[in-house]
């Protein structure tokens, strides 16, 4: 597009550009998702490198395949209720605000998955 400015449209390209320890910047782009504090930055924010690296590393351990594999049972308790409601309406020949009832899904498995105790928690009472 311009001298150190690209547009890719190849998604083989998206790990080239986006996985891990390249070194390519974020664009001003990111500027839209910054902190309201402009001395702060979020992860998904952040366009200095090593500060993200540094902000990665704290929460790392929490997206590993590991922990992802833990929060299955609560991400399938929720998607049975979310089922359960939807065939109710169904039944019912209701019209369905698919949008709200994915919502209060998203809600409950981020609760589920925060509030209550980790399973590895359950060891230790």
């Amino acid at each position: 597009m311009a001298p150190k400015w690209y547009s890719i449209n190849d998604p083989a390209a998206a790990n080239i550009v986006y996985g891990f320890g390249k070194s390519f910047a974020k664009s001003e782009f990111y500027y839209g998702f910054t902190h309201p504090d402009p001395s702060r930055w979020t992860l998904f924010s952040d366009r200095n490198s090593k500060n993200h690296s540094v902000q990665r590393r704290k929460v790392a351990s929490a997206y590993s395949m590991t922990a992802l594999v833990q929060y299955e049972p609560f991400v399938d308790k929720c998607a049975a209720i979310l089922c359960q409601r939807l065939s109710e309406f169904v039944d019912a020949g209701k019209e369905v605000h698919i949008t709200h009832w994915l919502q209060c899904y998203a809600f409950d498995v981020i609760g589920e998955i925060t509030v209550r105790p980790h399973p590895s928690a359950l060891l230790l009472s």
